[in-house]
């Protein structure tokens, strides 16, 4: 209730404000991420249709499947070498080549046909020409912003989806089970295409991808050594003591790439706790104990996909106040099904004839505190031929 009532109830009074904005001023400029009110919303708009199914469909997936396919002939080549390979450094290559694609083909759709005005054009860029055009505010500080509003993109895009597919590498590496049964769903799927090339339509049908992917966006492992980030709301401090206690031989749930987030109040509020909340004080949400608080999910340290599938075999989306991975309310991550379609393409092409294990001790794999939450110095792991089911 509390943080559906910062994020959504209450979002006007609920901003990113001045600490965040000079904070991040220099890496983030005037972007999406960095600004609230009318330039948010401005920006929030025309950014939504770039990233709408029909963008996804016409140019992203094609985009996804032939890096996918790439990253599969390199694992090939780890595997017939017998060698051990980064995989977090792999998949960061990855992410990183994906969004200069997509940065590069705004750039080029915006070129293409050289007599047709920008404001007829559909890409990210042009939108974003068009809304200043019209307000007459085209300038140096425009173009500044339209390299902000890039770069905003590129920096979401490339960490996040890394950090996900390389968590969801090590859950999997851990967990063979439920690798060997996703890897059956995913077999199935090539087999009811009859030799036809992977399509949109197949990847997003395939539950148990979903929801291995949701689980592993939210499992990971952190040793005591490593203390989570400061927790300031008050509800969550009595959680948080209770399950640090024994993180040493523990493995816990929840690696969101974002673990926290927090907001300024605008004015003086109450919250659903009755907590008090003054004008100008900071108040944080920590997806990161959220994620293992038995209060919010049934054996929370335990890796289990099938608790995101219901009765007749459907993924299911968690709420997303429960689970504000992708934030939620107005602010909802725009990339949503992007990261699901993304590393769902990937993790299909790959364990469809290989599967992955770690090298090395598990019980040394920790984060590297950041803004986000990679691992710490890499993800060594070797890749292998899958053995034909008998």
């Amino acid at each position: 209730a509390v943080v559906e009532h910062i994020l959504s109830r209450a979002f006007r009074n609920y901003i990113k404000g001045p600490h965040w904005y000079n904070n991040f001023h220099d890496l983030l400029g005037d972007g999406i991420f960095n600004v609230d009110g009318s330039s948010w919303k401005e920006q929030r708009q025309v950014a939504s249709y770039e990233f709408s199914r029909r963008s996804l469909r016409e140019f992203m997936f094609e985009v996804f499947v032939e890096h996918a396919g790439h990253f599969r002939e390199v694992l090939h080549r780890h595997c017939a070498a017998m060698t051990v390979l980064d995989m977090q450094e792999l998949v960061a290559r990855k992410a990183l080549a994906e969004i200069q694609v997509f940065t590069q083909g705004v750039i080029q759709r915006r070129r293409q046909e050289q007599a047709e005005s920008v404001s007829e054009r559909s890409d990210l860029l042009s939108r974003f020409m068009s809304l200043y055009d019209a307000k007459g505010e085209r300038s140096s500080k425009t173009d500044e912003l339209l390299s902000d509003v890039i770069i905003n993109f590129v920096l979401a895009g490339r960490d996040t989806t890394s950090n996900l597919l390389s968590w969801s590498f090590k859950c999997l590496a851990e967990h063979p089970h439920v690798e060997e049964k996703l890897a059956e769903e995913i077999n199935a799927m090539y087999s009811g295409l009859g030799g036809a090339p992977i399509s949109f339509d197949s990847i997003r049908k395939l539950p148990y991808l979903n929801a291995v992917l949701t689980e592993a966006r939210a499992a990971r492992s952190w040793l005591s050594t490593r203390p989570p980030p400061s927790c300031l709301m008050q509800l969550l401090n009595a959680e948080r003591k209770s399950l640090l206690g024994d993180a040493k031989t523990k493995v816990l749930r929840l690696h969101p790439p974002v673990p926290q987030d927090f907001k300024i109040a605008v004015a003086d509020d109450v919250l659903p706790d009755g907590t008090e909340i003054r004008r100008g004080e900071q108040v944080m949400y920590q997806v990161y104990v959220m994620g293992r608080s038995p209060k919010l999910w049934e054996d929370p340290l335990t890796f289990l996909p099938e608790r995101h599938i219901n009765d007749e075999g459907a993924f299911m989306q968690p709420n997303m106040y429960k689970f504000p991975v992708f934030q939620a309310g107005p602010r909802t991550c725009l990339g949503k099904e992007m990261a699901y379609l993304e590393a769902g393409i990937l993790l299909a092409t790959v364990l469809r004839d290989m599967t992955v294990e770690l090298d090395g001790d598990p019980a040394q794999i920790t984060y590297d505190n950041s803004l986000t939450l990679p691992i710490k110095g890499g993800l060594p792991m070797r890749v292998k031929y899958r053995r034909p089911s008998s």
